[in-house]
């Protein structure tokens, strides 16, 4: 859309209470700009007019003063014509596509410290710049703080619509900022607002930076203005916030405006690295306005009490000029441009000219319809009086339409394919005007859409269904694109278009491809193993490779004497997983018995056997030496080999011990040359075998002779 000098008009913001904000590109200058359009039902608020054109002077004064500040520049003012309405604007400077601080943070979350003092850093000079030169801001937020390309290093300080001049006779907060910034002064009726408040305000901001979190936040903004009256912060202060920025803040966040500090004394806590950070703001100080003036445009300097003076005139002559026939308008909305009148409007009578009219003396009443989008048929569907001569349900017009009607009651309807269609009914006056503006919903179809089982996401024009609504969506007629997409299939795309609401079609995504990859495996020197990867076994041979959906695996292979080897892997999109298999040998296992209590000792381990017991012992593969201990017995070795897989008993009894008896006469036994403990008579256990049987007394033999000890049987000695 164009408009004079003004090219590629696009609305950026229909937020705001008393403005719209236009994108646009003058032509005249060849630069991008913003233009700020007061809405034209607040033309006969004369407290939105007066904030309005105080925006334009805020912004002149400051740049006057401080050129260089990081505040929007104001690069002009002038009118625009919408739907024969001329609205008041400001052209701004255009910020590249940008978040504001407040978006910053919600897609962030909280920032580093540094940063955060870099933005103070700059805001600092912002604020520096406006109240050096008589401003206070009001309404400093998040939202009012634009970090140009997204860079916290780049911050443009934007809506002085609520600013107020220092020196002004009323400087009483009124009710004026948004609450979860807003000092305590501000919340009280009757506050004395100063520079302090905007130093609350960017307290409460520099919180917000370092928690991620509003200071203050409840959807009542009463409660929240009630809570910045009672300064119940340190709890959130401690948790939320380094200690190094505890003084600072505590200060910066004081009910009383004297206990705040001023901006030097902020600026003295700042780290030396924020503020070193000048981003694109190169000096601060105030300048002459001779030296603005220069800088700012070609034209011969001016005064600037008259230029300021001008423009003041200039806004309230051009809403003096509109308001009387402009009082009773709605509001025409966003499109933006005169609607010209349209001849096949009424062709009732045609007079010498061949032009269409009513007769003289018919009292007619004017009708004006806009919409969103243009271009929708106006149908004549009733007039109650029965004074209108056209024929039922038809088209009168196209919008944008301007009509001229005799007395009585109307009702019209506007169509457009694709869209849900609007009646309005019209009760009218002698000489009234009715202005309309209705943007047009789309008109409903339903379509569904079958998918497999899974968690799959099914995103309609870029917004996600909900599983549970997959039989039967309903969505507005047009081009459409739905995308399927999952972490295991491959992102599909169905663009398909609803002609009009009886239109119902079902999509089929249940063969959807699965993202895959493949798996390769190898097993050295064992061809005949197998492998078993998701239910499959295959024989390894020199290697196998299988195709798998993407997601976790358990590999398991297995050979005839080995042990099982088992391990997970995940396979990726598109990728090949190698997975090289260690075979071992499966463990030999060796059971061994004996007849008496001892020891076993087998490739470095020693277990305990005894009769009527078994020990079982797991060993590699191969061969081994057992050596068998029993107290008063020789060790035994045993040779012997192990397989893979084997079991292999192990036994070996030891020859049970004689017993030597010694009767008759008294006296020390020796046996082997080894004094047997006590006297005889008596009797001994031995070991079978030959030993050397010795009776001494007093230390002097007795007896002296050779026996044979055999396994559980007893040998006897007589002594005089």
């Amino acid at each position: 859309m164009e408009l004079g000098v003004y090219a590629n008009l696009q609305l950026l913001s229909d937020k705001g209470a008393f403005a719209r904000i236009y994108r646009a590109f003058n032509r005249e200058m060849g630069r991008e700009c913003v233009l700020k359009v007061l809405r034209s039902t607040h033309l006969g608020d004369g407290d939105a007019v007066r904030r309005f054109n105080q925006e334009a002077e805020v912004l002149e004064h400051i740049h006057r003063a401080y050129p260089h500040a990081p505040v929007t520049r104001l690069y002009g003012t002038g009118i625009i014509t919408a739907m024969t309405v001329d609205l008041p604007f400001i052209e701004m400077e255009y910020i590249p596509p940008s978040f504001d601080l407040g978006e910053y943070v919600h897609t962030h979350g909280r920032l580093e410290p540094l940063v955060a003092e870099t933005v103070v850093e700059q805001v600092l000079r912002a604020l520096e710049a406006a109240h050096g030169s008589g401003t206070v801001h009001r309404d400093l937020k998040p939202g009012n703080i634009l970090l140009a390309n997204e860079d916290p290093r780049q911050v443009v300080i934007c809506d002085f619509g609520v600013a107020k001049q220092v020196d002004s006779r009323s400087m009483t907060a009124g009710g004026y900022g948004t609450a979860a910034y807003m000092s305590p002064e501000q919340c009280r009726v009757g506050g004395r607002i100063s520079g302090k408040s905007d130093i609350y305000s960017l307290g409460v901001v520099w919180y917000e930076m370092m928690s991620g979190t509003k200071l203050y936040d409840d959807p009542n903004p009463l409660v929240v203005m009630r809570q910045h009256e009672e300064a119940r912060f340190e709890d959130k202060l401690i948790r939320s916030v380094p200690e190094k920025y505890h003084g600072i803040l505590r200060k910066m966040l004081s009910i009383e405006p004297s206990a705040r500090p001023d901006i030097g004394e902020i600026r003295a806590t700042l780290s030396k690295e924020a503020v070193s950070i000048s981003g694109f703001l190169q000096a601060s100080g105030p300048v002459s306005s001779a030296a603005t003036a220069r800088t700012r445009r070609p034209a011969p300097s001016r005064s600037p009490a008259l230029v300021s003076l001008l423009v003041v005139m200039l806004l309230t002559l051009t809403v003096a000029a509109v308001f009387k026939a402009l009082k009773q308008h709605p509001d025409p909305g966003s499109v933006l441009g005169p609607i010209p009148p349209r001849r096949d409007a009424i062709p009732e009578v045609a007079n010498s000219a061949g032009q269409f009219a009513y007769p003289p003396g018919v009292n007619t009443w004017r009708l004006t319809i806009a919409t969103s989008p243009p271009g929708c048929d106006v149908y004549y569907l009733e007039d109650e009086s029965g004074a209108y001569s056209r024929q039922r349900n038809s088209i009168i017009g196209v919008t944008p339409y301007n009509g001229y009607f005799p007395d009585g009651t109307f009702t019209f309807q506007i169509k457009k394919r694709g869209f849900a269609p609007t009646t309005v009914k019209v009760e009218n006056t002698q000489n009234s005007l009715h202005t309309y503006f209705f943007t047009l919903e789309r008109a409903k179809a339903a379509f569904g859409i079958r998918v497999p089982v899974g968690d799959l996401r099914v995103l309609l024009d870029g917004r996600e269904i909900d599983r549970t609504n997959f039989a039967a969506i309903k969505t507005s007629i047009g081009e459409h694109k739905l995308l399927v997409s999952g972490e295991t299939v491959i992102d599909t795309t169905i663009e398909f278009t609803l002609s009009d609401e009886n239109d119902s079609q079902m999509f089929d995504v249940t063969g959807i491809r699965r993202k895959r990859g493949w798996i390769h495996v190898t097993c050295s020197g064992h061809p005949d193993a197998k492998v078993t990867i998701d239910g499959r076994t295959q024989p390894v041979g020199t290697g196998v490779t299988q195709e798998l959906i993407i997601d976790k695996y358990v590999v398991e292979v297995s050979l005839a004497g080995f042990e099982n080897y088992t391990t997970s892997k995940e396979i990726t999109y598109n990728d090949t997983i190698d997975v090289s298999i260690p075979l071992q040998p499966s463990p030999a296992r060796l059971i061994v018995t004996t007849n008496m209590e001892g020891t076993i000792t087998i490739a470095g381990q020693k277990k305990a056997i005894g009769p009527n017991r078994s020990e079982s012992i797991s060993l590699a593969p191969g061969n081994y030496q057992a050596e068998f201990e029993v107290p008063g017995y020789d060790r035994k070795t045993v040779s012997l080999e192990l397989l893979s897989g084997e079991t292999k008993p192990l036994k070996h009894d030891f020859r049970l011990p004689g017993k030597l008896t010694v009767h008759g006469g008294w006296g020390d036994v020796f046996v082997d040359g080894v004094r047997l403990a006590g006297q005889a008579p008596g009797s001994w256990p031995l070991k079978p075998g030959s030993h050397i049987v010795r009776i001494e007394r007093n230390g002097k033999p007795v007896r002296e002779e050779t026996v044979t000890i055999d396994s559980n049987s007893e040998s006897k000695i007589q002594v005089e």
